[in-house]
């Protein structure tokens, strides 16, 4: 069954869509460990409701399956995206506080503090605003931005794993010496003080 004509745009947008959100579960495919069940589950929706239009004789039927389906390939891409950054951004935590929690990475990682920044905005980005849903295209595209920026600032750490484990041995080595002169005078005040008695 073929649709009529005057649905060949809203087709065209819809494929359009669908190459959006293939080349990001592509791209988010690629990494480890990244669920993206929900996006596969728009798609999977948008795919339905597409064949529901083939199907259909009626034209208001057709007209709100083809809505619907382009919704939910516009949030399969959303949900492709977020994901990723999602993603991304529970690694860069976990390295920051669980892996290396007293490392001063501003003194390890040269521009840290733009990498900072990079984290910001993407955090920033994981609330939906009154714009994406105004101007949807745009409001992916920076999805998809954030998800690179994020690739780009958890490539960085990893290049820098080796100093920041040399920072650790560093703070650990300078505690020792701390907790040593400590132990070390403690030890001196005692002895002074136990020969002053005798």
């Amino acid at each position: 069954m073929e649709l009529p004509q005057e649905y060949a745009g809203q087709i065209n947008d819809l494929c359009e869509l669908y190459n959006v959100a293939e080349v990001g579960l592509k791209n988010v495919g690629r990494i480890k460990d990244v669920l993206i069940v929900t996006g596969v589950n728009q798609l999977r929706h948008a795919g339905q409701h597409l064949v529901r239009a083939l199907a259909s004789q009626d034209p208001e039927r057709i007209q709100a399956d083809l809505d619907a389906a382009k919704r939910h390939a516009q949030r399969a891409i959303y949900d492709i995206n977020d994901s990723a950054v999602q993603f991304y951004l529970a690694r860069i935590d976990q390295l920051r506080e669980t892996q290396f929690p007293r490392v001063d990475f501003a003194a390890t990682i040269p521009n840290y503090g733009d990498l900072v920044e990079t984290i910001r905005r993407a955090r920033a980005s994981l609330e939906v605003t009154e714009q994406s849903q105004h101007d949807r295209a745009q409001f992916y595209e920076q999805a998809r931005q954030h998800v690179l920026e994020l690739k780009s600032v958890w490539e960085t750490f990893q290049e820098h794993r080796p100093d920041l484990v040399r920072a650790v041995k560093r703070g650990n080595s300078t505690r020792l010496i701390a907790w040593l002169g400590l132990a070390i005078a403690a030890a001196s005040a005692a002895v002074v003080s136990v020969s002053r008695l005798l």
